[in-house]
């Protein structure tokens, strides 16, 4: 979530600012947690497994969920909130 002054543009802050923010477009969302949240901020490193049929699942201290990917555009964005709730409960 992100707030800026009206007199700003959102993206051109963000586009400024890309190492600050987990982007979903890549795929590497859990990798760009641990590296701004993860091990290198003092908390733990989120892993990440994917078994056979592309079902994928999520751990952060001692608790793991299945990320509900549904197979389409979105599912990176899924991702990204799966493990925001998950850091978020653990």
């Amino acid at each position: 979530m992100l707030e800026v002054p009206r007199t700003r543009s959102s993206m051109d802050y963000m586009n400024d600012h890309t190492d600050d923010f987990i982007w979903d477009d890549y795929g590497e969302e859990v990798q760009q947690w641990n590296g701004l949240a993860g091990a290198a901020a003092g908390l733990e490193d989120v892993k990440q497994r994917v078994e056979d049929g592309g079902n994928t699942y999520l751990s952060y201290k001692g608790v793991t969920v299945k990320v509900p990917l549904q197979f389409q555009r979105g599912d990176n964005t899924i991702s990204v909130f799966t493990m925001a709730k998950l850091v978020q409960t653990s």
